[in-house]
């Protein structure tokens, strides 16, 4: 088969679109659970039970929750340790939303209805998209 400068062309831009979209599957986490376990989390654990599976899990990371102040969920990242005077402030919450302090964004929330977990999502972004 001969290749023509147009077939290179194509071929190649076959070939970097292929490779892009490769790499940002690899680089790039936006996964909800609602049943089952996953990233030291079980659905239908109480908070208590989270907060500890938190405590073990984020024990190596520096690791930030938001403490919104309105109703859009807008406030302060504050660190937190995984002390009980911080279960006390957030046990009360539906929503626990964790950062981590990284290059990149990286983030996890943990969705509770009647005191039990209900959903884990996970968001993850090794590179900066366009």
């Amino acid at each position: 088969m001969k290749f023509t400068i147009e077939n290179r062309i194509l071929l190649s831009i076959f070939l970097l679109a292929g490779f892009a979209s490769l790499l940002l599957a690899g680089c790039y986490i936006d996964k909800s659970i609602d049943s089952g376990e996953g990233y030291g989390f079980r659905i239908g654990d109480d908070k208590q039970e989270s907060f500890l599976n938190a405590r073990r899990a984020f024990n190596e990371k520096t690791t930030y929750i938001l403490y919104p102040i309105d109703k859009q969920g807008f406030g302060p990242h504050e660190k937190i340790e995984f002390n009980e005077d911080e279960f006390s402030q957030i046990e009360s919450r539906d929503t626990w939303d964790f950062y981590f302090d990284s290059g990149y964004k990286d983030s996890l929330k943990l969705q509770f209805s009647d005191g039990r977990l209900t959903q884990i999502h996970r968001f993850k972004q090794y590179v900066e998209l366009p």
